[in-house]
């Protein structure tokens, strides 16, 4: 009795009478064709029986999948092209949008374009952000300014080399804030210095020496205002000082601090210059001629 026998292509058989081969309906031209359907290369050369033992061979030698591949890759705006052994296919990738203070410039993505909402830079505790343009820059400093606070700070400075200037706002070491500005010239060692600070409610300004350390002073609090030179190498200070007072009474004084002293007339007139005020043992206070 005649028999039918399956031969792997779908929608395919071939008669054949049992012990009987049928040349060119192989297994390995069968997987052949099927891979050359689908849109895979193989051997052209291969059209002969293969006989591997194992599938993995067959389609290393006729199925050209196991020997060596080539694969290409391009990508032309959203369109990626890939090419596998001179086969190509496409594929649309997502269409990204740079937007908010982001710009696409062909392939780089740039800093730079409009802000389209509120945006939030946070620099983490362990680190610095500076924008620097030449000589000057914003810096956002976790470290703080030992002159207006050791926390933190946010600053414009300018710096040539020699004369640098600082202002901005700054906490300690606990979280308080201040303001201040500071300008330093390295070559004369003369610096000047703007300060707020709301903890204390005290403002000053100050113009002095890195050495000695010495500087001339203006200082204000809500109950008292002073101005004077003071020298903290020799601890010294000559300070004019208008002050409220509630001891012995309720009281605005005037105060005269660090003025000094002479023996008589003489002796003021040889040490000081004229106008000077001093005073004398009985603590009256006189005038050099």
């Amino acid at each position: 009795m005649q028999r039918q026998e399956y031969i792997g292509l779908p929608g395919t058989y071939t008669p054949k009478q049992p012990g009987t081969k049928q040349v060119g309906l192989d297994f390995s031209r069968i997987m052949r064709e099927e891979l050359r359907a689908n849109g895979y290369p193989t051997n052209a050369g291969c059209d002969v029986v293969c006989e591997q033992p194992n599938i993995c061979d067959l389609l290393a030698d006729c199925g050209g999948i196991g020997g060596l591949t080539t694969v290409d890759t391009t990508l032309v705006g959203q369109i990626l092209t890939t090419t596998v052994n001179g086969i190509s296919d496409t594929t649309t990738l997502p269409f990204n949008t740079y937007t908010n203070g982001l710009t696409l410039t062909g392939s780089d993505v740039e800093l730079g374009g409009t802000l389209q909402q509120s945006t939030t830079i946070t620099a983490p505790t362990t680190f610095d952000l500076d924008i620097v343009k030449d000589n000057v820059k914003f810096k956002v400093d976790n470290t703080g300014w030992a002159a207006f606070g050791n926390g933190e700070s946010a600053s414009l400075i300018a710096d040539n080399g020699t004369l640098t200037t600082r202002t901005g706002v700054y906490t300690d070491a606990f979280g308080n804030p201040t303001m201040g500005s500071h300008a330093n010239n390295t070559s004369t060692s003369i610096y000047q210095q703007f300060y707020l600070n709301p903890q204390t409610d005290t403002s000053f300004l100050k113009v002095g020496r890195v050495a000695p350390d010495e500087f001339m002073l203006s200082q204000l609090t809500v109950l008292k205002s002073e101005f004077g030179y003071q020298n903290n190498t020799v601890t010294a200070e000559v300070k004019l000082v208008v002050e409220k007072v509630t001891s012995p009474t309720v009281a605005t004084v005037i105060k005269l601090v660090g003025l000094n002293t002479y023996a008589n007339d003489g002796a003021a007139a040889a040490a000081l210059p004229q106008n000077s005020l001093w005073r004398d043992s009985t603590n009256n206070i006189k005038i050099v001629p």
